[in-house]
C-alpha cells in the first residue's frame, strides 16, 4: 500500500514543477524504496491529478 502522506506531499511538491513526469518519477522512487509493486498503480492517477 502506498504512503498517503508521501503521495500528497509528492503531488504538492511536483505539481509546481514538471507535473506528470515528476509525479511518475516520485511514485517510481517510492515503489522502489518500499519494495511494493502495487504502489506503481497509483502513478497514472497521480500523474493526471496535478494537471487538473
Amino acid at each position: 500500500m502506498i504512503n498517503p502522506i508521501g503521495a500528497i506531499a509528492g503531488c504538492l511538491l511536483f505539481s509546481s514543477r514538471n507535473r506528470a513526469n515528476s509525479a511518475v518519477t516520485f511514485y517510481r522512487f517510492l515503489s522502489q524504496s518500499n519494495g511494493d509493486r502495487n504502489s506503481h498503480s497509483a502513478a497514472p492517477a497521480a500523474a493526471a491529478s496535478p494537471e487538473a
